[in-house]
């Protein structure tokens, strides 16, 4: 029932991908954002990268095929 109340998202990628760059430490684990009147947008994890989106949006994390992705997630009510 919380989640509810929640009106942001936030998402703080702590690592890079390998589809950002060669020497990142994951590959996939992209972030798609699934807005209901456009196209998806995907977003590549680079570290540093803050991502704030309405909680309510759809959206998914592809699969992490190799390595680890971190990430820090908070939402504000």
């Amino acid at each position: 029932p919380g989640a509810s109340l929640r009106r942001v998202a936030i998402v703080l990628f702590l690592n890079t991908s390998r589809e950002a760059s060669p020497e990142g430490e994951f590959e996939g684990g992209l972030l798609r954002l699934l807005p209901d009147d456009g196209p998806a947008v995907e977003l590549v994890p680079r570290e540093g990268l803050a991502v704030a989106f309405a909680a309510d949006l759809l959206h998914e994390v592809t699969p992490v095929r190799r390595g680890s992705r971190d990430v820090l997630v908070d939402w504000f009510y």
